[in-house]
């Protein structure tokens, strides 16, 4: 049995994005057994839905839907498998890889990006992509997250993506926004590297907003959240199918 872990937000509207991607692997998937839990912030919780995995079947597979591993993936998660395997010794609980550096994760991010690129050679010359993380204090996740920059950078053909976070980690957004400023360029594109939308995603818009309202000679963009798309759900597939191997 498949159990996929999200986060979990305090804002609804994340939490039904994951669902549609659960349901949406499910769909391509029909013949297998998924449920899933969230981390915190919303039912059901994580715990319980490996709990009650465990009662179903004797072999687990808890998949977390997280870009990087950090705490959750490198703690929480074990500590939860660890509870459920001490009440069901029976059952075999893996837990597969997070999403990680992935060739199709830096299409998707490559796909919400795209539209607010111009064609034009001597205007994306003058672009600066800003690739927005959560972050984090752990420093394999934020690796990860400037090789996935350099990734979009080479996709895109923009040779200056310039990482940033909204919290945790340095730089933040608000000075990564003034220093591409400082750079004179034509537009600038914000890309948030986020599954969901949520309470973080209204704060880089805002604080894009404010830089706007601030910097009216710089078209400024935001680019979409990486959300249900077939180059995640290949993803998934694959670090589930990891697990048979490892």
């Amino acid at each position: 049995m498949i159990v996929f872990a999200g986060h979990g937000s305090r804002v609804g509207g994340a939490n039904i994005e994951f669902e549609t991607l659960v349901d949406s692997y499910q769909k391509s998937h029909p013949e297998e057994d998924i449920s899933f839990g969230y981390i915190e912030f919303a039912e059901p919780l994580l715990l319980d839905a490996v709990r009650d995995a465990a009662k179903k079947s004797k072999e687990v597979v808890v998949v977390p839907i997280i870009l990087f591993a950090a705490g959750h993936m490198k703690r929480d998660l074990p500590n939860t498998v660890e509870t459920v395997k001490s009440e069901f010794p029976e059952c075999s609980i893996k837990i597969a890889r997070e999403l990680g550096v992935h060739p199709d994760m830096a299409g998707l991010v490559y796909e919400r990006t795209k539209n607010f690129i111009s064609d034009d050679e001597k205007t994306k010359k003058e672009t600066i992509g800003i690739m927005v993380g959560r972050g984090s204090s752990d420093p394999d996740a934020r690796a990860d997250f400037l090789k996935m920059t350099k990734l979009l950078s080479l996709k895109s053909g923009i040779d200056r993506v310039l990482p940033c976070f909204v919290g945790i980690a340095f730089p933040r957004l608000n000075e990564t926004l003034e220093v591409a400023a400082n750079m004179r360029p034509h537009a600038i594109v914000v890309v948030p590297y986020f599954l969901f939308d949520g309470v973080l995603l209204n704060k880089i818009r805002e604080q894009v907003e404010d830089f706007s309202a601030r910097h009216f000679e710089i078209d400024v963009k935001v680019a979409s959240h990486l959300g249900v798309h077939e180059k995640l759900l290949s993803v998934m597939r694959e670090r589930i199918e990891e697990v048979d191997v490892i």
